[in-house]
């Protein structure tokens, strides 16, 4: 039978009637002892004291009155007098201890009982504050997703030891369940077969829900004949970017303290709330570095994180070539068409560059309708037989995604240990505009340039190349195209 977790204090509590609509009163609900708590339940304490005294007393004299008149019919006055006073003080006694002591010392065992529930809240209350300490520091020193992964296992290891979990969570931008983490180790875990959050019940619901057995009826349809008998399980949503998207699967052994224990899954609420919240702001944060460092129009890197990427590369001191691309006459493609279908063909272009390039290359939209390459390992040869590659997939995808004919022109050039950033980007613009000068649609080496084509002026070039230093650039500008196509 499934039961969705009491919330916390701040939520409405949900619970579900144990099986004959009957909930068992634990020790430290109110009533637990007989009683409401309240004014009422005292006097009526006191009341009751009062008549067990005098009934008790009434029979302690009349048993005593009985023995004298029975055995001693002719007692001494004196012997009735002692014998009266014993049954008075008796009876009195009786009435004390009854009226007096007794409520008395059910208040101090009740005060007693009190204090120990109190004594047990603060115990479990300093543990799960120092719990959610050691977790913090603990996220704070994981500075991406499967960090908070591992620190998530161990943290599962220490509230269900020998108990199989794992976590389950959509990759982003995806609605897939994947295991992200699992313990007592890998491919040990209990593998829940749900395929999406949709089909979850614990996410469909939003709340913590236990299974207390998987052969009962209302069971999850995914535990039913997967675990086999004996098996009960815990499912604890984890919400990321506000959302229940991801959850905390374990099994235990039905009937075990681990399921049943609040006290447990209240810690493990704890934690699915605590990582949920990393895990958003790991996402917003890599979100944000990745509109800082990417063309928002084709998703390819902007011109300040290329710059970046070739400070990088030439770090390597080992060979690349470098390329420059331009689109051929795509002015008069954003004047005869109109600028969505200009925007449709530089997004197919840089498509085109992704699917045929390798996926370490490094490709950038450095401004306009002129996206710059970066070829780690390879001479102008090699770059040219990639590029040809390119040429040919940009021919065939524009067919299929009913654009107008358009072309691109390359230079291609070779950077060397010994070259800075600047002249190896100077060398690549002057073969592609000597590219275009030959007609486009081809591709140019800057080892086959001529003296004249060397020597051609291009507009702004050392300018526009400039390559700051990281600590002193100001921002991510644009800059200008050579030519308008």
């Amino acid at each position: 039978m499934s039961r969705p977790l009491p919330r916390a204090t701040s939520e409405p509590a949900v619970t579900t009637p144990k099986r004959g609509g009957d909930r068992r009163r634990e020790p430290g609900d109110p009533g637990a002892t007989g009683d409401s708590g309240g004014y009422d339940t005292s006097q009526r304490a006191e009341v009751l004291s009062l008549v067990e005294g005098l009934i008790l007393g009434a029979i302690v004299y009349l048993a005593a009155a009985g023995v004298v008149f029975r055995f001693l019919p002719d007692a001494h006055p004196l012997v009735l007098i002692v014998v009266h006073g014993l049954t008075v003080f008796v009876g009195t006694g009786s009435l004390t201890y009854f009226f007096v002591l007794e409520p008395r010392r059910r208040d101090l065992v009740q005060h007693h009982r009190q204090l120990a529930r109190q004594r047990d809240q603060l115990l479990v209350e300093t543990g799960r504050r120092d719990f959610a300490a050691r977790l913090n520091r603990a996220l704070d020193m994981s500075d991406d997703e499967p960090a908070v992964m591992r620190m998530l296992e161990r943290a599962l290891g220490r509230l269900l030891p020998g108990a199989p979990a794992e976590v389950l969570l959509p990759a982003p931008g995806k609605t897939a369940l994947a295991v992200v983490a699992e313990t007592p180790a890998p491919g040990e875990g209990p593998r829940c077969p749900v395929a999406g959050g949709e089909c979850c019940p614990a996410l469909r619901e939003a709340t913590t829900l236990v299974f207390e057995s998987a052969d009962e009826l209302d069971a999850c349809q995914y535990l039913a004949g997967r675990a086999g008998a004996g098996v009960a399980a815990v499912c604890v949503p984890v919400n990321v970017t506000g959302h229940a998207t991801g959850v905390i699967h374990a099994l235990v052994p039905e009937g075990g303290e681990a399921e049943l224990d609040p006290v447990v899954l209240e810690d493990l609420r704890l934690v699915a709330r605590t990582v949920g919240t990393r895990i958003t702001m790991l996402r917003v944060f890599a979100e944000t570095r990745q509109q800082a460092s990417t063309d928002p129009l084709t998703g390819l890197l902007n011109r300040r994180s290329f710059e970046h990427e070739l400070r990088r590369e030439m770090r390597q001191d080992r060979p690349f070539a470098l390329v420059m691309a331009d689109l051929d006459h795509f002015k008069k493609i954003n004047d005869s068409f109109g600028h969505d279908v200009g925007d449709r063909a530089l997004r197919v272009f840089a498509e085109v560059l992704l699917s045929s390039l390798r996926p370490d290359d490094v490709i950038c939209r450095y401004g306009g309708e002129e996206f710059v390459i970066v070829l780690p390992g390879n001479n102008e040869e090699e770059a040219t037989r990639a590029l040809e590659r390119v040429r040919i997939h940009l021919a065939g995808l524009i067919n299929r995604a009913d654009l107008p004919h358009f072309t691109c022109s390359f230079g291609v050039a070779e950077w060397n240990p010994g070259l800075s950033g600047d002249e190896v980007l100077v060398r690549a613009d002057l073969a592609l505009l000597a590219a275009k000068h030959r007609g486009r649609d081809r591709i140019v080496r800057a080892s086959e340039l001529s003296g004249v084509e060397i020597g051609r002026p291009g507009p702004a070039l050392v300018p526009r190349f400039e390559i700051p230093d990281p600590d002193q650039d100001p921002g991510n500008e644009e800059a200008p195209a050579v030519e308008a196509g």
